[in-house]
C-alpha cells in the first residue's frame, strides 16, 4: 500500500466515526425529544384526572347540600340529627361527617341555612341575600 492509499483509508476511517457520531446524537436528540412528549402527556392526563376529581367533589359537595337543605325544610335539626338522619338517607353509602360539616359551612356561609339560638339549622325559604357587587350594576 501506498502513502496515498493510507491517507485515503484514514480519511474514511474518520469519515465513518463522524457518521457514526452524528448518528447517535440525533438518537439520542430523538429519544430526549419522546422521553419530554411523554412527561407533557402524561403532566396532561394528571391534571385532567385532577380536574375531574375536584368535579366529582364539587358535584358530591352539591349532592350534600341538597340532602341538607331537604333534612331541614321542615323541622329546624342540630348537626348531629342532620348527620343521623343523612346516614338513614342512604344506609349503604359511607358518609363522610367532614364533608357534612364543610358542606354545612359552605350553607351557612352563603345563608342557604340560618343557625338558630337553640343550636339548629333551619333552611331558609326565603331569598338569600343577593351580593353587594349587584347593586353596583344598576
Amino acid at each position: 500500500m501506498t502513502v496515498s492509499d493510507w491517507i485515503q483509508a484514514g480519511s474514511l476511517f474518520l469519515a465513518l466515526v463522524a457518521l457514526i457520531f452524528q448518528q447517535r446524537q440525533q438518537l439520542d436528540q430523538q429519544r430526549q425529544q419522546q422521553r419530554q412528549e411523554f412527561e407533557q402527556r402524561n403532566q396532561s392526563l394528571e391534571q385532567q384526572r385532577q380536574q375531574v376529581e375536584q368535579m366529582q367533589r364539587s358535584e358530591k359537595r352539591i349532592e350534600t347540600k341538597l340532602k341538607i337543605f331537604f333534612i331541614c325544610q321542615k323541622i329546624p335539626r342540630s348537626d348531629e340529627e342532620i348527620i343521623r338522619n343523612y346516614k338513614s338517607m342512604n344506609p349503604t353509602e359511607q358518609v363522610d361527617e367532614i364533608e357534612i360539616r364543610k358542606a354545612l359551612y359552605e350553607m351557612l356561609n352563603d345563608e342557604t341555612l340560618r343557625y338558630r339560638t337553640n343550636g339548629t339549622f333551619k333552611a331558609r325559604m326565603n331569598k338569600a341575600k343577593e351580593d353587594q357587587n349587584d347593586d353596583d350594576d344598576i
